[in-house]
């Protein structure tokens, strides 16, 4: 008997990273913000390549995401404190 084996997709760990870094980065001096933009990019073209055995586009979108408006937040932060 044969059995079709499906390929097993895994969520992106690059992506996972980006968004925490995001997250983090207004908090420790948005260094931590750039790293994860860099990151969500290199996620996004990695998810794509994959051919499905990757996921996490939208972990890795909402990483730039919020790697893009970090440092317009941050500042604003850092400037209360």
């Amino acid at each position: 008997m044969q059995q079709n084996a499906q390929p097993v997709s895994r969520t992106s760990g690059l992506a996972i990273a980006s968004l925490i870094l995001a997250a983090v980065g207004p908090f420790l001096f948005l260094i931590p913000s750039l790293v994860g933009l860099v990151l969500g990019i290199v996620a996004l073209v990695r998810i794509r390549r994959s051919e499905g055995q990757l996921t996490g586009g939208g972990l890795a979108i909402a990483g730039v995401c919020v790697s893009d408006r970090a440092p317009k937040n941050g500042s604003r932060w850092n400037l209360r404190m």
